[in-house]
């Protein structure tokens, strides 16, 4: 058995600190509850809703995904109650993704939303929107109800490696 390589490892803790998600490169992502200190949920076969299968499964039964980024999503409010959390993934595809922990299920997916890849993913409270960055200089504003492109732009001429939502969330700054 080999040592994972460190930079196929991407963690991420929900914003109430209480869930603590791992992929380490496998395929699997695997959802850890802080608090009983236990393993919650394990995605090894994520499906869609008509159980239509995403990815192509390797010999060990993992997925073959390469992704690149996730961010854990909290939603709260009348209108976004029943999104509850979710955790987003990018792949090195260009795809974006969303699981829904509580159902242990693919809530969506979006295709092709970066040629090059997807490399930073971060959330809008104020206008409840999902953005994702890429190799290809764009980015892409995602409602987070049903995964669907809200709009697209063009940021920067190079790859945007990483962005943030400002505190004040009326600007979207990112860092080539």
């Amino acid at each position: 058995m080999g040592s994972a390589n460190m930079r196929d490892l991407f963690t991420c803790f929900s914003p109430s600190l209480d869930f603590f998600a791992v992929w380490s490169g496998d395929g699997r992502i695997k959802i850890w509850d802080t608090i009983k200190g236990q393993l919650q949920t394990e995605f090894t076969d994520i499906l869609s809703s008509d159980d239509t299968k995403i990815y192509a499964m390797s010999e060990r039964g993992h997925l073959s995904v390469d992704y690149a980024c996730m961010k854990w999503l909290s939603f709260e409010g009348k209108k976004n109650r029943k999104l509850g959390a979710m955790l987003v993934l990018g792949t090195g595809s260009g795809d974006a993704l969303a699981l829904d922990v509580a159902a242990g299920k693919l809530r969506w997916k979006f295709h092709d939303c970066h040629p090059g890849g997807v490399s930073s993913v971060s959330f809008c409270k104020q206008r409840s929107l999902i953005c994702t960055a890429g190799a290809d200089g764009i980015i892409c504003e995602i409602d987070p109800n049903g995964g669907s492109l809200i709009r697209k732009f063009k940021a920067s001429t190079k790859a945007v490696s990483s962005m943030c939502v400002s505190p004040g969330q009326h600007t979207l700054p990112d860092f080539n």
